[in-house]
């Protein structure tokens, strides 16, 4: 399972992707802690916009829900803070559409590996 993250590009006014970033198990990200087999997620996983932007994502994917919450930070500040349910384990959702503070158009979505 990856999280895919598309931007638009203002030049040429047409989508572009950043490589997908795959969910890992949370016992190899945080191995200290006592977490469940079924719990995947992406911590501070950094990406720079053309423009310079950076954003920073942060994820965690439940398959027995199946759910996921999705945070977005840009300079520190939380911009994007989403938890939702996941219809299956093929499809590319949910689809999450916002703008960041430097009105740079992003797409979230929650999908399989390609």
């Amino acid at each position: 399972m990856d999280l895919h993250t598309n931007y638009g590009n203002n030049e040429t006014e047409k989508w572009e992707s950043f490589p997908g970033i795959p969910f890992v198990p949370l016992s190899e990200l945080h191995p200290e802690d006592d977490n469940p087999d079924h719990l995947y997620g992406i911590d501070d996983h950094e990406f720079i916009l053309p423009d310079g932007e950076k954003l920073i994502l942060n994820a965690v994917y439940d398959d027995h829900l199946p759910s996921v919450n999705i945070v977005v930070l840009c300079s520190g500040i939380t911009i994007l803070n989403i938890t939702t349910y996941k219809q299956d384990s093929v499809g590319y959702d949910p689809s999450i559409v916002f703008y960041t503070p430097s009105r740079n158009h992003i797409t979230l979505m929650v999908g399989p590996s390609n």
